[in-house]
């Protein structure tokens, strides 16, 4: 299996399973986000397709548009969510109802969104209108 990520904190996690092929894009180090970005990373990212894509967001207002902080993170994931044939959304319940600086899709761009237990059950309601909702039992006993 090949893995492209740009975020230098999976790449040791990752790295754990020799099975995995890891391809990192070059780029700028942002310390604020711990990943490699710019217009080196969006262009090479431009260039590849995916099968899937594994996105979080910082933020999924009400009405399921989900933001990150910065406007670079922003466009990348934008680039990813264009260049996969399958796209799942990482957030957990406490980014649920939440506000952000730049919003990048909605819901509605994802086929999966895998959250943890605790999303008030109106606003799950309004959610699934939008897609998949997969809720996850987690404990610090999963890390």
């Amino acid at each position: 299996m090949k893995v492209v990520t740009n975020s230098i904190a999976v790449i040791p996690e990752l790295a754990r399973f020799p099975q995995i092929q890891l391809e990192i894009p070059g780029g700028l180090y942002n310390r604020d986000t711990n990943f490699l970005g710019g217009s080196l990373s969006e262009r090479l990212l431009e260039l590849l397709s995916f099968d899937a894509a594994f996105v979080g967001a910082d933020a999924v207002d009400e009405n399921g548009v989900c933001f990150v902080r910065s406007p670079e993170v922003a466009r990348l994931t934008q680039v990813m969510l264009k260049r996969a044939t399958r796209r799942f959304l990482l957030a957990d319940h406490t980014k649920a109802g939440g506000h952000g600086y730049v919003n990048y899709g909605t819901l509605g761009d994802f086929d999966l969104c895998m959250t943890t237990v605790g999303i008030p059950p109106k606003l799950s309601t309004r959610y699934e209108k939008m897609t998949t909702i997969k809720p996850l039992q987690w404990s610090e006993q999963n890390d």
